[in-house]
């Protein structure tokens, strides 16, 4: 009795498993595409795929458990049933295509996969039943999970801001000029348009180059000693990889990038790269330069391209006299133009953002309140270009010195920060009076701290040092996103991995709650505990 049940379960087991290894890479592709699999079009095709299964799951419970030849042919037909499904899973001919021209290397690849496969299913084969079916059924329901998980994740409209060197709410140090002004503004902006708002988030690094590729692939872990892991050596330096990018454009919606010279992220994944010239003071986008200034702007920028031109170095001197650099004087000039054009560049984000489709990705990474600290908090420009950085390492600051030139160069980032606070404002308005948009997720970032501070090395930094260095704003509103103060202490990589990655929290682990920080006496960055952010 007990045998022939076994039997009646194994056959049902061979029955069920290859209709649904089969289904389950379909159902997947489908919910990428936001198409239901019982939609017009889309039910026949499924239903021919799981059809074919069928019968080969009805031929190989019918040969069970019989030896010999037949026991062959089940094995081949098991086996045939393996092979389609990781072919629908993996595009096989694209893949075998991109991966080998030659035609008898491909058929190559091929009869060895498939004697693999077989080899494997002869060696498992009286307990294939069992291991099919358990495989099989995980499968179609990790796809149909994943399907509805990942629908319900990206289906609403995202904009995906980040604010280069925006401090975090409770970084703000409110005994400065400016501070209390700036935290109150802060606060009532989020607030009011229903995020969600952590005062105590901090960047892992304060570095933008392994801060923003560490939070776009969902690496709340990492070490911070190869900036080269999700970027290259290029100039400006190319993000090679965004999950989050991945995320949507598998899904077959549109992802719009709107980004500084500094740091390039327009991956294969992207559909619309708009970038700033950031190096370039003769543009339109940032209004009110000298012509001296615009200038001798451009004079530096070439010189410096063209020093390491063997040739080029020759003319140089004769370019400089050619172009009267000399009678220009002792012209002060800002390495980069995006905190003169932001009002602009964030009006052309705006009309794109505002008309994008449901479903997509609007991107930006504004370097703003990053330094200089041009504009005032009405967004003016007041011509400030001095670098704020580590004022006892760059600076050799102490004492009164050092607080009075810290004071200072807050007052002026506080000013340029509200003036982006402010503009975030005016946009969040406009959206929330668009009922078009009224379900769009929307967050707000930073990458690091204002880095107002002593200086970037780990030994002497003090707590104060810490919170100047990896503070950063982070803000969420969305589907299912509770608005309202949210005092745990996170990093921004862990936030958004949270929040976008689509593994669940449990999934993930504890949290990293430590930052990256270079040492003098290493040499190398290392691991230390967060900033002491109440």
């Amino acid at each position: 009795m007990m045998k022939n049940g076994v039997l009646a379960r194994d056959r049902i087991f061979l029955f069920l498993a290859i209709p649904m290894a089969l289904a389950s890479p379909v159902i997947s592709t489908l919910s990428s595409l936001s198409i239901s699999p019982v939609a017009p079009g889309a039910n026949a095709f499924l239903g021919i795929i799981v059809a074919v299964g069928c019968l080969l799951g009805f031929g190989a419970a019918v040969l069970h458990p019989r030896q010999g030849l037949w026991k062959f042919i089940q094995v081949f037909l098991i086996s045939v049933g393996i092979m389609s499904a990781v072919d629908l899973s993996i595009m096989g001919h694209q893949v075998l295509t991109t991966s080998f021209d030659n035609r008898f290397a491909r058929a190559l690849v091929l009869c060895f996969f498939a004697a693999g496969i077989f080899g494997v299913v002869w060696i498992i084969r009286n307990q294939a039943p069992v291991i099919l079916f358990v495989t099989s059924a995980t499968l179609l329901a990790s796809s149909i999970v994943i399907s509805e998980a990942k629908a319900d994740e990206i289906a609403e409209r995202t904009i995906y801001i980040i604010t280069d060197e925006m401090i975090g709410l409770n970084g703000i140090d409110k005994s400065l000029p400016g501070g209390r002004d700036t935290y109150d503004l802060m606060k009532s902006v989020f607030l009011k348009h229903g995020f969600r708002l952590f005062p105590r988030a901090f960047s892992r690094h304060f570095f933008t180059m392994v801060s923003i590729p560490a939070v776009l692939n969902f690496d709340d872990r990492d070490a911070g000693d190869q900036a080269a892991k999700y970027t290259d050596d290029e100039t400006p330096m190319n993000v090679k990889k965004s999950a989050l990018f991945d995320q949507f454009a598998s899904g077959g919606f549109d992802v719009t990038v709107f980004q500084s010279g500094h740091l390039n992220f327009c991956t294969k994944a992207v559909s619309e790269c708009n970038t700033f010239p950031s190096f370039n003071a003769d543009t339109d986008l940032a209004k009110g330069l000298t012509r001296d200034l615009t200038k001798i702007s451009t004079i530096r920028t070439l010189k410096a391209i063209y020093v390491q031109s063997y040739t080029a170095a020759r003319l140089l001197p004769w370019y400089s006299e050619i172009t009267g650099e000399s009678d220009l004087g002792d012209i002060v000039v800002p390495d980069y133009f995006d905190i003169h054009g932001f009002v602009e560049w964030f009006r052309k984000f705006s009309d794109h953002a505002l008309a994008s489709k449901p479903g997509g990705l609007t991107f930006a990474h504004f370097l703003m309140p990053h330094n200089p600290p041009v504009l005032d908090e009405n967004c003016v420009a007041q011509y400030r270009w001095e670098n704020p950085y580590y004022l006892r390492e760059r600076k050799h600051l102490t004492g009164q010195e050092f607080s009075a030139s810290r004071a200072h160069f807050y007052e002026e980032y506080y000013q340029q920060a509200r003036c982006a606070l402010k503009t975030l404002d005016a946009f969040l308005t406009t959206v929330d009076n668009n009922p078009e948009l009224s379900g769009a997720k929307i967050v707000v970032h930073g990458d690091h701290g204002s880095r107002i501070s002593s200086g970037k090395f780990v030994e002497g930094a003090l707590p104060r040092d810490m919170i100047d260095n990896f503070s950063t704003l982070y803000a969420i509103r969305g589907k299912g996103v509770e608005p309202g103060i949210d005092m745990r202490m996170a990093s921004v990589q862990r936030l958004t991995t949270e929040y976008f990655s689509g593994i669940p929290v449990a999934a993930l682990g504890p949290e990293e709650m430590s930052v990256v920080m270079d040492s003098s006496k290493s040499g190398r960055p290392i691991k230390v505990p967060p900033p002491p952010i109440q």
